[in-house]
């Protein structure tokens, strides 16, 4: 019973949520948290509306967790948990680097879906933070039971979708401390994919983990800062205190994928910014103001993170997942 009256209050709060947020779709288009993107984001949200396509599936996948919402239109999502078809109101899940590809959008209503991503290190939280332990694993995978698509006319689904939207709001409004709200509604929608829809693994850290965690942390942040210098291995490994050996182990166990993946992950999320707010530079200064050293490897590169070609990316804009 209380289920179901939860379901019920949920319907008649998302009737008044759809009226209220009717506008942000059409408005919010991009946005990061921190805004300065050009210092590495934590946060992405954007809204995509592709024309219809068929596809083969394609090598896709990255660094951030990503949530997305389907607001209108029909499809087909290939992921690791099969292939699901894609119906108004669905939300996928994803974990780091969980490979996902769209492979079909169907004619007739636009096909329309906000996206989410951020990077692992924006819910880690502190050592007294009791979501800090579960979301520390939770970004990296998931129950082996779990289904990438939540399931459909399930209260706790519909919740998720509320607060996405309440998200998109704060980020439109952009109120005092809005950044601040993100991130705790964030909170929120991993607490409920855990406590309710079977996705938590149910590991935690131990102490000498968090350990790593904290000194991978302060790595990332110091290769985001320093993302278009010449980075080497020992130089991060000194600063955290750690032979090279051991901290590339350290990395690739903290944070998913090997150190050069990511610092190659994150200078193709910096050049895709810059091919977006660019349409005349050259690809040479592009590649070189992103910390790659000639066109051959930025072109291979970007291809590999995005199954598409710079050029391809700068014609067609934001890639499909």
């Amino acid at each position: 019973m209380a289920i179901c009256k939860l379901f019920y209050d949920l319907k008649i709060a998302t009737a008044l949520i759809n009226i209220i947020y009717k506008e942000v779709a059409a408005t919010v288009r991009e946005a990061f948290i921190p805004e300065n993107v050009n210092k590495g984001f934590l946060f992405k949200l954007w809204n995509n509306t592709p024309p219809p396509f068929h596809r083969n599936v394609i090598e896709h996948r990255h660094l951030p967790f990503e949530i997305v919402l389907f607001k209108s239109g029909n499809g087909l999502y290939n992921t690791k948990s099969g292939t699901h078809d894609i119906k108004t109101n669905d939300i996928f899940v994803f974990a780091s680097n969980e490979q996902h590809c769209i492979t079909d959008v169907y004619e007739g209503e636009d096909f329309t879906f906000t996206n989410i991503h951020f990077e692992p290190r924006y819910v880690w939280g502190s050592s007294n933070n009791g979501l800090s332990n579960e979301a520390m694993n939770m970004c990296f995978s998931h129950s082996k039971s779990f289904c990438n698509r939540l399931p459909r006319n399930n209260p706790y689904t519909e919740r998720i979708r509320r607060l996405i939207l309440e998200i998109e709001e704060e980020i439109e409004r952009k109120e005092p401390e809005y950044a601040l709200m993100v991130h705790n509604k964030v909170y929120e929608i991993m607490v409920i994919l855990v406590r309710h829809l079977d996705y938590g693994t149910g590991k935690t850290v131990t102490a000498e983990e968090y350990r790593h965690i904290k000194a991978i942390r302060s790595s990332i942040d110091y290769i985001n800062r320093h993302l278009t210098d010449e980075l080497t291995l020992n130089e991060l490994a000194k600063k955290a205190d750690f032979s090279p050996n051991y901290f590339s182990y350290i990395f690739k166990k903290t944070a998913g994928v090997s150190l050069w993946d990511y610092i190659t992950s994150k200078r193709v999320e910096l050049a895709m910014v810059m091919l977006s707010e660019s349409t005349d530079r050259n690809m040479l200064d592009i590649a070189i103001d992103c910390g790659f050293n000639n066109t051959a490897n930025f072109n291979k590169m970007f291809r590999k993170v995005t199954g598409l070609t710079p050029s391809q990316f700068r014609r067609h804009g934001e890639y499909v997942g």
